[in-house]
Formats: C-alpha cells, structure tokens, sequence
C-alpha cells in the first residue's frame, strides 16, 4: 500500500463532512461547503471517522483532534482508556431526563398543587414540572 493513502484527508465541523482533499493535501477549506472550520490531516491520520465525530461532540478545537490522533498512534491504550470516558460521559448525559416541550433538563418533580377548577382533588399527585419553560407532565414510571 502507498504511504500517500491517508494524506490530504478533513473533518469540517460545519457541515460535518469528512473527506480527502480533490486538490491540494494542505488545503485549508472544505471541499464541500468552503468553510475554514475543517481539521485537516496532511500527514496521515490513525482516527477512523466515528472517533472523529465522537470527538468532534466534545470540542472542536482542531489541536484537540490532532492531539487525539496524536495520542492513538503513540500510545493506543491511553487512546482507548480517553475515549471509553468520552462516551460513559456521553451515555451519561443522554440518560437524563429531558422536557419534551424544550428539551431542557433543568427539571423538578413535585405535586401537582391546588387548581381553582378541581380544588384539592389530585393537588397530591406528582408531576415533572420544567424549569425552563414551565411544562408540567406526568413522570414515566
């Protein structure tokens, strides 16, 4: 295999396009959508592209990604250790509990309260009530 294969390959964080560059190995620009939001990879790459998207979700800091690509080819282990954190922490906040108007997670669970309608009836029942825009439902059990 030609030690060329993986120069000239991106990452643009604007429209999350990966590729290899048509032109230019040292190009600056997406190939796609022109931007200069890209990581490029001149000299090679270890990172396959579910890692680069994977820690594109954490920072788009261009140093970071070459860092992490850095960190894979010297020391895979420490790599491996880095990213099995990235995603516990990624599975970590998926699981909170979101509002389904607004998707906040700033949420408190308490009773319902006191309605002018139905008085007391049901004011001792629990309810998610969203911090953020005020929705209230019942929770999942």
């Amino acid at each position: 295999m030609d030690d060329s294969t993986n120069l000239g390959y991106y990452y643009c964080f604007n429209c999350n396009d990966a590729g290899k560059h048509k032109e230019n190995p040292n190009q600056a620009t997406c190939d796609i959508c022109g931007s200069t939001d890209c990581v490029n990879f001149p000299h090679g790459f270890t990172l396959n592209w579910s890692e680069i998207d994977t820690l594109s979700r954490i920072s788009t800091d261009k140093a970071f990604i070459l860092s992490m690509d850095d960190l894979k080819k010297h020391d895979v282990i420490e790599f491996n250790v880095k990213m099995a954190q990235f995603n516990q922490q990624k599975a970590l906040e998926e699981s909170k509990p979101r509002c389904p108007r607004c998707g906040s997670t700033a949420i408190s669970t308490g009773a319902r309260g006191v309605n002018y309608l139905w008085g007391f009836i049901g004011a001792s029942k629990t309810v998610n009530r969203c911090s953020n825009c005020g929705y209230t439902w019942k929770p999942k059990r």
